[in-house]
């Protein structure tokens, strides 16, 4: 409880008296109040540092990432502007006319007189040679200071940046060749000679040289505005002479056109009236001739008509004959008058297709004499039987087999073994065609 300081030997130290106190508990009560409230410092201390390490997220590192994407956007729209962008090395500050002199405008007058065709009536020369005409003739852009014919080239070539380019514009500092790592200069790290920075350098003097291309249109466009200017002037004052000497040639032709008209016509009509004289003379002729012609010619007729008669009676009676004769065959064969008609024949091969229409539904069919026989009889004498027949084509494989229709007889043609046929529709597997072979089943 009481403590004094002590010197011996040159040494100071304390004498403690220890008591018994009764205000330690309190003491102890006090250590963990300072306890509780260094733990709370502790912890709000933490929970600063947190909302301080958010805060830092949200203004540095997400800052970072908006940059990076503006980079990256950056770099995506220098590449695709490159495309639209022409190169610097493709324009000829030297280009000049490919042909020059082939825009010469004639600007001599256009009277008469300087026509090449024109002939003087006094002299009986032309007034004016072509040469007079050529040296008339102006070179309308030869004296065009802002032109340049690179104006005219459609084939620039474009930038065009690609993958290896993007790599390059993400490089913003120089590099060691040796370790890969920015070159500093004591100052910062260099950026003056990055591959970055020539590109953009490129990506710069591209639109220099194509903006000094646009401002040399600008300076031509009004040199080529006053130049149309004047031809369309010039033109619209010699298009009234044009049409006026357009109107007496068009009003002279159609006069000499109408002259030609009325002496063709009158020419035509002289050669008529000629020929009708010279035709009217021979009908005269020919009304004689026809005269006597007819006198003898009636007599001719007359004795032609007696002849006729008696052939006509002759006629008569060698077709009496010939019905008697026929009678008399057709008897003899026991088969009546004329024969009935068969109403079957035996099966087999009778013939082939020789015609064959399938659209109008019709074939000719060539028959084998010993078939013709079968239908006519020995003699061939009996009518045609109407009798349908199956058209068969060999190596053919349908639902009836080699079957590819029917067929049914109707008229036979003179002096041959052909015969005209109907071609039955509901029994069609295929068109019947040339060379399918009739039978009978």
């Amino acid at each position: 409880k009481n403590s004094c300081l002590m010197r011996k030997n040159g040494v100071s130290f304390y004498t403690l008296n220890l008591e018994i106190d009764e205000t330690q508990p309190k003491k102890k009560e006090t250590e963990t109040d300072m306890n509780k409230a260094l733990h709370i410092f502790v912890y709000l201390f933490l929970i600063l540092t947190g909302v301080a390490f958010y805060f830092a997220y949200q203004g540095v590192y997400k800052n970072k990432e908006e940059m990076s994407d503006r980079n990256k956007a950056l770099r995506d729209t220098i590449i695709e502007a490159t495309a639209y962008i022409e190169r610097s090395d493709d324009y000829n500050s030297d280009a000049q006319c490919p042909e020059p002199g082939k825009y010469k405008l004639d600007v001599s007058p256009t009277t008469a007189e300087w026509s090449e065709n024109y002939t003087d009536p006094e002299s009986n020369t032309p007034k004016h040679t072509k040469s007079d005409v050529e040296d008339k003739m102006k070179d309308v852009l030869s004296d065009a200071e802002a032109w340049s014919y690179n104006l005219e080239k459609s084939d620039h070539k474009p930038l065009a940046w690609g993958k290896n380019e993007r790599e390059e514009l993400r490089s913003i500092y120089e590099l060691d060749p040796l370790t890969g790592k920015p070159l500093d200069d004591g100052t910062g790290k260099m950026t003056a000679d990055s591959t970055a920075m020539k590109r953009l350098r490129l990506f710069v003097d591209a639109l220099k040289v194509q903006k000094e291309q646009l401002a040399k249109t600008r300076e031509a466009i009004p040199s080529l505005r006053s130049r149309i200017e004047d031809l369309v002037f010039e033109i619209n004052d010699l298009k009234p002479q044009l049409r006026n000497e357009r109107a007496t040639v068009v009003a002279r032709d159609a006069t000499i056109k109408n002259l030609n008209d009325q002496k063709t016509k009158l020419e035509s009509e002289i050669v008529d009236h000629k020929a009708t004289i010279e035709q009217q003379k021979t009908e005269i002729f020919s009304l004689r001739d026809e005269v006597t012609t007819s006198r003898q010619e009636t007599e001719a007729a007359k004795e032609e008509l007696a002849a006729e008669k008696e052939m006509v009676a002759n006629l008569k009676k060698m077709i009496q004959d010939l019905r008697k004769s026929l009678v008399s065959t057709v008897s003899g064969s026991g088969s009546g008058e004329l024969g009935e008609a068969v109403t079957s024949v035996p099966a087999g091969d009778k013939g082939k297709i020789v015609v064959a229409d399938n659209e109008a539904v019709y074939a000719i069919i060539e028959v084998t004499p010993e078939a013709m026989k079968e239908l006519k009889g020995n003699d061939l004498m009996r009518p045609l039987p109407i009798l349908e027949f199956a058209v068969k084509r060999p190596g053919f494989n349908g639902p009836a087999g080699e079957i590819v229709g029917r067929i049914r007889l109707r008229q036979e043609v003179a002096g041959k073994n052909w015969i005209v046929c109907d071609i039955l529709a509901n029994w069609s597997q295929d068109s019947i065609k040339k060379d399918d072979v009739v039978f009978a089943d």
